[in-house]
């Protein structure tokens, strides 16, 4: 749970990402199927979206499981699969999409940015991500 004076924000793994990455391969396939390209192109270009889609869905590097962002002293840090990273003195919301928004943390030497789906995050995390934006 994340407050105002510090605590963690737990990442959860996504749905709506994969539902979204299936919806996004559907029309591809769909689109290439529809297309005038020779039956050897579209064969080649099934196959590499095939393998991506199944690269995507195996590694869910997008529906991030196990990360999470720390909050302690002001500073931000990220607990991912390569270890901590950190810490950031400033985080921002960048983009507030439907399904998802972006989470921009940053140093004087370090910049990221993360795609966060709203269905990894409580509502309550989500407004003190933004509460604490406006304190500072």
């Amino acid at each position: 749970m994340l407050n105002i004076s510090g605590g963690t924000l737990r990442l959860a793994k996504s749905r709506q990402f994969i539902r979204l990455l299936i919806a996004i391969n559907c029309f591809a396939f769909w689109m290439m199927y529809q297309s005038g390209f020779p039956v050897i192109i579209k064969a080649g270009l099934a196959a590499i979206l095939l393998l991506q889609s199944f690269r995507l869905l195996r590694d869910q590097s997008l529906a991030i499981g196990e990360r999470q962002l720390i909050r302690q002293n002001d500073q931000w840090l990220l607990d991912g699969k390569s270890g901590i990273e950190g810490p950031f003195d400033k985080h921002g919301v960048v983009l507030e999409a439907g399904l998802f928004f972006l989470l921009r943390l940053s140093s004087d030497d370090k910049k990221r940015l993360l795609v966060i789906f709203f269905d990894q995050v409580d509502t309550d995390d989500y407004r003190t991500l933004r509460i604490l934006e406006k304190m500072t």
